[in-house]
């Protein structure tokens, strides 16, 4: 805690200055995203009013209860067959439809399907999901004729883009600036000290101590060999 106490102290410069760069490269980054909006409409699955037999209406409603149907009608509205068919009907080119992307859920409990475009254009973004709501309404005819789709809310042009979130990528910058400010502040602390402490270094009355022991050693050696010869 001392330590810590002491980085914060001689080093908070180094901390601010890393969490003012982050913060600014997170901010420069989420500028130059590209905008992207969404824009959702929902629809609503029932009995058609072709049904003539009651077997009918008991058989496809408890498809339609267990999710069988619903979760085949939005995957219905997530296939590029319906996106394409849908960009044909609003007179936008293959590359410009291409560039969206359709998520469609059912809500929970019920049987309304809710359709999202995300998109560079906001007015297409709600173009598409309406053209899209339409799209599915008449496949659901085709295929399943006892059942209908009738649209609910119609998608409107949203006014604000749902990404780049600017704050929240300044937020997350700035929580990594903290942590990468205070290792550099402590790396800054800890590495002048690191290189200035020296090597150990023999003084000479050590070395001349060692070089006596040395010369000992070799005279007592000395003697010991002419003594084991005369024996």
């Amino acid at each position: 805690m001392r330590q810590f106490v002491s980085i914060l102290r001689h080093r908070w410069w180094v901390i601010i200055g890393t969490v003012v760069l982050a913060v600014g490269g997170s901010v420069a980054y989420a500028k130059h995203q590209e905008r992207i909006y969404q824009a959702s409409a929902t629809v609503f699955a029932h009995p058609s009013a072709r049904i003539v037999k009651a077997t009918d209406v008991n058989s496809n409603i408890g498809l339609l209860t267990y999710g069988t149907l619903a979760e085949t009608f939005a995957s219905l509205a997530q296939s590029q067959k319906v996106l394409g068919e849908a960009g044909a009907g609003a007179h936008l080119a293959p590359r410009v439809w291409a560039r969206y992307s359709v998520v469609a859920t059912n809500l929970p409990g019920t049987s309304v399907l809710q359709i999202s475009v995300r998109g560079p254009q906001a007015a297409t973004t709600a173009l598409l999901a309406n053209m899209i709501v339409r799209q599915v309404a008449t496949e659901a005819t085709v295929y399943f004729p006892v059942f209908g789709l009738t649209p609910l809310d119609l998608a409107a042009t949203p006014r604000t883009a749902i990404q780049p979130q600017t704050s929240h990528d300044a937020l997350y910058g700035g929580l990594a600036g903290v942590i990468v400010g205070f290792l550099l502040a402590a790396l800054s602390v800890r590495l002048p000290m690191m290189l200035a402490d020296p090597a150990p270094q023999v003084t000479q009355e050590e070395a001349g101590s060692a070089d006596g022991n040395s010369s000992y050693s070799q005279q007592g050696g000395e003697q010991a060999a002419p003594t084991a010869t005369h024996s």
